[in-house]
Formats: C-alpha cells, structure tokens, sequence
C-alpha cells in the first residue's frame, strides 16, 4: 500500500482518504443547505451527524485492516502512545 506522498507510512495515507471523503460529504451539506433554505439548519446538522459518523466508521474498519509494510502480514493493530503499533513485529508507525 505504497502511495507517492506517504511512501513509508500507509496510515497517512489511509487517514488522508478518509478526511478526503469526510470533505465531499460536507460541502454537499453546504451546498445543500444554499440550495434549500428554508431547511438550512436540519441540513447542516444532518450533515453534521453523517460527517463524523463516516469518520469514525470508516476510521475503525480501515486502519484495522492495513497489512504491516515491515513484516507484509496482515495484522491486527492497536493504538499506541506514539501512533499504531504492528502486534507481529512492534513496529510502530506514527501518525503525524
């Protein structure tokens, strides 16, 4: 899962996607709310409420489901003090 941006880090990668699509679904909201006026508010709180429930969902199911670059096995991987650590090798990758 090599990208040209975060070559060594593929949670970089994964989390930069998620925000991506976390983005479109609000300036849909956005635009949906100019669109219909009269239902501003309702709009921008659903959008609300979907652009954080996309982000946690996808949040847990894509960054469980990474294979580990160093060892190439696909692991589980659980949140550490200083980012994601791989439980095969204890390997950790940062996120920032």
């Amino acid at each position: 899962m090599k990208h040209r941006e975060f070559p060594e880090n593929p949670f970089l990668m994964t989390f930069s996607k998620i925000v991506m699509i976390d983005a479109v679904v609000a300036i849909a909201t956005v635009a949906l709310a100019i669109w219909k006026e009269d239902l501003m508010w309702y709009t921008i709180f659903a959008g609300v409420v979907i652009a954080i429930a996309v982000f946690v969902v996808l949040n847990k199911r894509c960054l469980r489901q990474l294979s580990c670059p160093k060892c190439n096995r696909h692991v589980a991987f659980e949140a550490g003090s200083e980012g994601f650590v791989c439980k095969n090798c204890n390997t950790v990758w940062e996120m920032g």
